[in-house]
């Protein structure tokens, strides 16, 4: 070992590096020196931590210098200041050409290509270790691979394995953008454990393979930089500056990249998805900022009934042990539990949890703009404690104001990744065993407790939405078998060609966290944090069958599926075509597809020569040209394509299509990201509008159709849109921020709509156009007098549920291939309620209760009971009853709204809702006018 020279030690204790910060106590110097005594140290970058650390009491011996070496540079001799300074933040280039030349100069470090993000930036994989283990590096992941398929590997052989193999750590830093701090911090840290001959240090490069993906989104990190050069970096007061973030991070999503866990719509959820099947992770850490100082996560649970309790030990086992390493150390404000539940399985980190490894989060206090600045933290609270007040979990709180950097943002969270590096580096037999063991629990669960797998009709009408459930399942790891001929179970036949997820397998658990109805626990004493509820069956709108047969584990009739399944529909050829309505997303794709040649939707259901159609199914004549057209689309489209002689003598209207636009606002474009890319996945085309295109007027004379995307913060924020005070805010690409105004641009972003666009908006309504608002952006009409005589409600509690909704107008398009009984799935948010007599509008309901003004007129479903709640949570469930889903809303002065109190385009994760967009696009201009008791007058507003 090492050993420090008297010479040296008489040079650093006498050294300027010690006396930047007044504070610091000689117990706090003696530390320090003590830990930096097996190091050269780099005077400079040390002297700089002192000086931009405000407080000694925010640093620890481990952070508190910089290692020299001869050859390996560190990000001083890089990028000319070190990690945390003043003024100072790097975008992706030169992160990753710090982080080449590192590799380059140490045999400790490699580099692996992840691959490209959505704008096509480089997404890297950091690899450190020692020598030996880089050399041996596919030794060492074969040993995690077979670790994790329990029905390979037996308990003596993980016994085995676990003590050789090398415990694997993947640390990922700006997943969200804003959150400035982990891909800075990821440079220093990398660089310490190459270079540093700590003991500690020295461990954890011989005994832990670390894995850092130091930006998780690229295209996000750069717009944030140049947002910051381009805007923010004349201001040093948090209470008085602009919008910190630019308008947008990726090309679709802004702080929901962390909630595609279950989608994998995004290239970085699928990157790490990739990341995790290539190198079998033991445990994962998500760097990001928020809370102070810094929470290490645990949750307070309820927590995932179906992670192994394990993983549910070794969150406290981390946790506890970071608390004891960083209050040891003497950083105050240190603490878990009070943030976050542990419920939701699909945020990105969760991809370890879901799949026997184990993943957690920091929160470390952050500015986001690298300025030194005076924070107030009284009155933030969590799990409705103070946060500046003691409590079990808090043993340390912060105090109610602090002068926070971003050198102290650094020192945290590194203090915070070593001290958990070094737990798995001295526990690393352990949680390999753990790994393996957890998959062992997993695939004997499933083979001893019902049910023991699913069944998945291959017949169900919309094959579009089936496959896509089949082929996530797989994406997500999970085996999917499919059924060679018919299985007879003691309750249930199987038929050929069906689907069938056995849950012998590793990733059992998970199987039944996607598969299984999820109700949160209504006795739960913390608020749900975030969507409580995602039954892929429920939110894909496909029906799943548990199986409560212990034989399916003996059929031999079946074939594990190796590939995405297309499903194939049927095409016949003729002079009309005929297209059944039978709920596919993909028949708007076809109709665009086709959009040279004339379509018609029936209006009523029909029947030809024996075949039964129902309303809204295509009717097409088999013009010149259009055949080989419509074979390719409706084979993309999985929809079966019917011929015959003659029309349908059905009444029908044509589905022209509408030239449609998406405004956004400039304060929150994330739910319109999710919107975009459902439109996109579609094949919908439209026009992505802005403030100044609502600004300019003559809406009319360019659109048929506006949507507004689900909105927080109400009409007013909807309306005044980013601050003005602070002057013009330019989103466009120059030679210095190339990242910006891309997606959309502008030379000022501030000032919103104001009552010049809401003018224009009412005088597009006036000649004939159609709202489409979704979620919270109802109260653009709502709360502006667009509309008169519907009203925004609160009070009720959905926090990402499947509710019983029943439809109040068979006739109306918005409906077609939906039964009369269905549900939605519904976020938080306002619902819109009209008075009685105005409740025609209504063409679905929350509830199957019948309306006081229809009882006696309408018969309710048979066998349909008052159960609201399907899946997730709700409160307010009385209130909510009744209540319009969607209303149909035609106006006396022209035009139409349609109102939808959810979100029917939520993150891409509820496509079974997306017809109800769907339909309302292609039938636009063909809405039935309401019933009405009463005078005419009563059917517009």
């Amino acid at each position: 070992m090492k050993r420090p020279t008297l010479l040296f030690l008489l040079l650093f204790s006498t050294s300027i590096l010690w006396s930047q910060i007044d504070s610091i106590s000689p117990e706090q110097e003696a530390s320090w020196q003590a830990a930096a005594q097996w190091d050269k140290v780099d005077e400079i970058s040390t002297a700089d931590i002192r000086k931009y650390t405000t407080e000694a009491r925010y640093c620890t011996p481990m952070v508190s210098y910089i290692p020299e070496h001869a050859t390996v540079p560190s990000p001083r001799d890089f990028l000319g200041h070190i990690i945390g300074a003043e003024g100072h933040l790097t975008r992706v280039a030169d992160e990753y050409r710090y982080l080449e030349a590192l590799a380059k100069a140490s045999p400790r470090v490699k580099i692996e290509e992840l691959g490209l993000s959505e704008e096509g930036r480089r997404m890297i994989l950091l690899l450190i270790a020692d020598e030996e283990t880089l050399a041996n590096l596919d030794q060492y992941r074969a040993y995690t691979a077979q670790l994790a398929d329990p029905r390979t590997c037996d308990e003596k052989l993980a016994t085995e394995i676990s003590g050789k193999a090398k415990p694997i750590m993947t640390i990922n830093g700006g997943l969200h953008s804003t959150e400035t701090g982990p891909p800075e911090m990821l440079m220093e840290l990398a660089y310490r454990l190459a270079v540093s001959e700590h003991p500690d240090i020295v461990d954890i490069r011989n005994n832990v393979i670390t894995t850092i993906i130091p930006v998780m989104e690229p295209d996000g990190r750069d717009r944030v930089v140049d947002w910051y050069y381009r805007i923010l970096k004349d201001y040093d007061d948090i209470e008085y500056m602009p919008d910190r973030s630019p308008p947008y991070w990726g090309s679709h999503a802004y702080h929901d990249n962390n909630r595609d866990g279950l989608q994998m719509t995004l290239r970085l959820t699928q990157t790490y998805d990739e990341m995790f099947y290539r190198w079998h992770p033991q445990y994962a850490l998500d760097l990001h900022e928020s809370v102070p100082l810094m929470y290490v996560s645990t949750g307070t649970g309820p927590y995932n009934e179906m992670i192994d309790p394990i993983t549910v030990h070794e969150w406290q086992w981390a946790a506890n042990w970071e608390i004891a390493e960083l209050s040891k150390q003497g950083l105050p404000g240190v603490w878990t539990w009070g943030f976050y539940t542990g419920w939701n399985p699909g945020y990105l980190m969760w991809m370890t949890n879901n799949h026997n490894s184990m993943g957690r989060f920091y929160e470390t206090f952050g500015n986001s703009v690298p300025k030194t600045m005076e924070r107030e933290i009284d009155g933030r609270d969590a799990a409705g404690t103070r946060i500046t007040e003691r409590d079990w979990y808090r043993s340390t709180p912060p105090d109610k104001k602090v002068m926070w950097s971003l050198r102290n943002n650094t020192n945290y969270m590194q203090s915070g990744v070593l001290s958990s590096l070094t737990l798995l580096a001295r526990n690393g037999k352990t949680f390999l065993f753990n790994f393996w063991k957890k998959g062992a629990n997993s695939y004997h669960k499933g083979m001893d407790e019902s049910p023991y797998g699913w069944y998945i009709p291959a017949g169900q009408a919309a094959k579009d939405r089936t496959s896509y459930l089949i082929n996530q399942l797989q994406r997500h790891g999970i085996e999917v078998h499919r059924a060679m001929d018919n299985i007879n179970l003691e309750k249930d036949t199987i038929q050929k060609g069906d689907f069938v997820v056995r849950l012998d397998q590793p990733y059992a658990n998970f199987a039944r966290t996607l598969l299984s109805d999820i109700i949160f626990p209504k006795e739960a004493k913390y608020r749900p944090y975030d969507d409580v509820s995602w039954t892929l069956g429920k939110v894909y709108r496909v029906d799943t069958h548990p199986i409560k047969d212990k034989a399916i584990f003996k059929a031999t009739a079946l074939e594990q599926l190796s590939g995405d399944v297309v499903l194939e529909a049927k095409k016949e050829s003729g002079r009309v075509f005929v297209i059944p309505h039978d709920g596919s997303n993909s028949l708007i794709g076809l109709r665009y597809a086709i959009k040279g040649y004339p379509a018609y939707a029936a209006d009523t259901a029909f029947t030809v020569d024996g075949k039964d159609f129902p309303a809204g199914s295509m009717i097409i004549r088999n013009d010149r040209g259009l055949e080989p057209l419509l074979t390719e689309a409706a084979k993309k489209a999985m929809v079966d394509v019917f011929a015959y002689r003659n029309m349908p003598a059905v009444s029908m209207h044509e589905l022209d299509l509408p030239r449609v636009a998406l405004y956004h606002t400039w304060t929150y474009t994330q739910p319109d990201g999710w919107v975009r890319y459902s439109l996109q996945q579609a094949g919908i085309e439209f026009d992505y509008i802005n403030d100044e295109a609502i600004k300019a007027g003559k809406l009319r004379q360019k659109y048929d159709v506006i949507m507004v995307a689900d909105q927080r913060g109400g009409f007013k924020r909807m309306v005044q849109g980013r601050d003005p005070k602070f002057g013009p805010q330019p989103f466009t690409t120059t030679d210095d921020f190339k990242s910006q105004g891309s997606i959309d641009a502008s030379e000022d972003i501030t000032g919103g709509i104001g009552f010049m666009g809401l003018a224009n908006l009412q005088a597009f309504l006036n000649e004939g156009g159609t709202l489409m608002l979704f979620g919270g952006a109802g109260e653009l009409a709502t709360e502006s007098g667009l509309l008169r005589n519907v009203s925004s409600r609160s009070g009720v509690t959905t926090p990402g549920s499947a509710l019983t909704t029943m439809i109040m107008r068979p006739d109306h398009p918005i409906t077609y291939g939906f039964p009369d009984v269905n549900y939605v799935f519904r976020i938080n948010g306002p619902y819109y309620s009209v008075p009685e007599q105005y409740e025609h509008w209504i063409v679905m309901q929350y509830g199957t209760q019948i309306p006081e003004r229809l009882e006696g007129k309408m018969k309710k479903p048979e066998g349909k009971g008052d159960k609201l709640l399907l899946t997730g949570f709700i409160s307010g469930e009385q209130q909510l009853q009744k209540q319009g889903a969607i209303l149909d809303i035609p106006r006396y002065e022209g035009g139409r709204v349609i109102l939808y109190s959810f979100n029917p385009l939520h993150r891409h994760l509820n496509v079974g809702d997306q017809n109800y967009v769907f339909n309302a696009i292609l039938n636009w201009n063909d809405f039935p006018e309401p019933k009405v008791d009463g005078p005419e007058g009563l059917k517009v507003d």
